[in-house]
């Protein structure tokens, strides 16, 4: 029996009438209902836990004598994209036990109010399209108040205003996200599964879908799950004779992160970590990368050791990749001795060592391709030195390929020789720019790590505003250059999440990054991503589930 029909019986057992009983069970039945999340008025939402008279007291409250919470997101001179879902309304508190009462103005006019015990809120979103429908920048405020009694002591605090505009319908993010996602079990805790025990996937988030509808849910389809096709198999076909061998044995430990997908939606190379997977010709000790043929996602090619794919701009068949000798550790402590570029074509299947780029004195890798396609940037190691997580200091180059004769390397001034560690070099989609990830050494940093900008042919590198204290790494532009999304750690530094900037391409800004759905927030754990053109296959894939691996 439950304890509340053991209450019941003892009430009926001590000669309780059941009319009373009833009355009893109507009076609990609103107080629960007084205590949950409910929309109060067209302009007043209230979180669970706080009753009527922690309403009344805390819709008053002004500035006090007490320290004022800060505000953090969406952050001071961020542009929110129209299409996105109500945010997630963040900040900092130096207080415990308090309540919050968070007010949305655009200019002098208050949009709504939100109250919460929590340091953070999520309105519904037919509240939110108040703020969508705005015309002038919204002002976010938060105020900090301590219930005593029936009033609120005068220990208050109201934070700075947050100045956020909400883009245009015309600016909204375009496309899809193909996105790595750690996938703890869902009945283990967090902090309870070591990460290379965690399920990794590949997922797509539908940007397009969103600007149709931007109040409905996001929709999330599962790309990819092994080397071999579309459900979690962890032994490759060759090797279903092996001892312990099950083709439907789940894969808890196979890495899908790194990929990449042709501009023309044709070819998707995904990289993985798991032996097993690997075909009996392979040792794979490094991982190998699987070429695949959309949407039938037919295996053209598998190639052993193959890391970081991306695919020529111009000619979709062609992809580099950083071709791996020998790995040892991992993270902020792997170390690679070699590594060259290598260009694949995938018709023919020829493999092209990258002249100039496969020097055996240099360990290179991270190739991505300018959007004309004839050059190669990547990253590269002072001569004699290895490629090492946390130790050394790594320059970014450029090579041309010139149909694959290639040519002489040339170290980009600004993202090189400066007494730091330069990683990850992209290309704004209209050629003008590099951005790239600096830290302070090594290529792989969990503390602290940079986005910074330069131009295209070498120049004066600068910090570039989307970035935060912690570390800010793997980044991408959208197709239409309006926008730039990075990995990150600044809310916790053991779940990477994926945050998006409106970039400006005449002067190489961007604005404060705000949190993108399904890649950020609570139970997000993601890496490496790409983002493109949304593609037709993209509706024949299944529906993400976080019940399922």
């Amino acid at each position: 029996m439950t304890a509340r029909s053991i209450l019941i019986a003892l009430l009926l057992t001590a000669g309780v009438s059941a009319a009373t009983v009833a009355l009893v069970q109507q009076e609990r039945h609103a107080t629960l209902i007084g205590l949950s999340p409910r929309q109060m008025s067209d302009s007043l939402y209230v979180d669970g836990g706080l009753d009527p008279l922690a309403v009344a007291a805390m819709a008053n409250a002004g500035p006090g004598t007490g320290i004022p919470p800060t505000w953090v997101h969406p952050p001071d001179g961020a542009i929110y994209p129209h299409s996105f879902p109500s945010p997630r309304l963040q900040w900092k508190d130096e207080y415990a036990s308090r309540l919050y009462r968070v007010d949305v103005r655009a200019g002098s006019t208050l949009l709504f109010s939100a109250m919460t015990r929590e340091r953070e809120i999520r309105v519904p979103d037919a509240l939110w399209a108040r703020a969508r429908a705005a015309t002038e920048p919204l002002l976010l405020t938060v105020t900090s108040g301590l219930l005593a009694g029936d009033t609120i002591a005068s220990d208050t605090g109201v934070s700075e205003p947050a100045m956020v505009r909400v883009a245009p319908e015309s600016e909204d993010p375009t496309g899809m996200i193909l996105f790595g996602q750690k996938l703890r079990p869902p009945d283990r805790p967090t902090g309870t599964v070591p990460l290379l025990n965690m399920h990794l996937r590949l997922d797509g988030l539908d940007l397009d879908a969103m600007r149709k509808a931007p109040e409905a849910a996001p929709i999330r389809k599962v790309m990819f799950r092994s080397s071999t096709g579309p459900e979690p198999t962890k032994y490759h076909p060759e090797r279903a004779g092996d001892s312990g061998a099950g083709p439907d044995e789940p894969t808890q430990t196979q890495c899908v992160s790194c990929h990449a997908a042709s501009g023309d939606g044709r070819y998707l190379a995904v990289f993985s970590q798991s032996a097993e997977e690997a075909p009996r010709r392979f040792d794979a000790p490094n991982g190998f990368m699987t070429i695949l043929e959309m949407p039938e996602r037919k295996v053209l090619h598998q190639l052993p050791h193959a890391f970081m794919p991306v695919f020529n701009p111009a000619i979709p068949g062609l992809v580099a990749y950083g071709e791996v000798d020998e790995t040892i550790g991992a993270k902020d402590q792997q170390m690679v001795r070699k590594s060259d570029l290598k260009v694949l074509d995938i018709l023919s299947g020829r493999i092209t060592p990258v002249p100039g780029a496969s020097l055996p004195d240099r360990v290179e890798n991270f190739p991505y391709w300018s959007p004309d396609g004839k050059l190669l940037t990547f990253i590269r190691t002072k001569k004699g030195e290895i490629w090492h997580g946390s130790q050394g200091l790594i320059d970014i180059a450029a090579v041309p390929w010139n149909d694959g004769r290639g040519g002489e390397p040339v170290d980009v001034p600004g993202a090189s020789h400066n007494g730091r560690s330069n990683v990850l070099p992209v290309y704004s989609p209209d050629g003008r720019w590099i951005v790239f990830t600096q830290t302070e050494k090594g290529f792989f940093s969990q503390e602290s790590a940079d986005l910074m900008i330069v131009p295209s042919e070498g120049g004066e590198a600068r910090r570039l505003d989307c970035s935060s204290t912690q570390a800010d790494s793997w980044h991408r532009f959208s197709p239409d250059g309006l926008w730039i999304a990075v990995v990150t750690n600044r809310e916790d530094i053991r779940r990477p999440h994926i945050y998006l900037s409106r970039f400006d391409n005449i002067l190489g800004t961007c604005t404060p990054a705000v949190q993108i759905p399904v890649v950020s927030g609570p139970g997000a754990h993601t890496h490496a991503f790409t983002w493109t053109p949304r593609f037709d296959w993209f509706d024949d894939f299944e529906s993400a589930s976080p019940d399922r691996p």
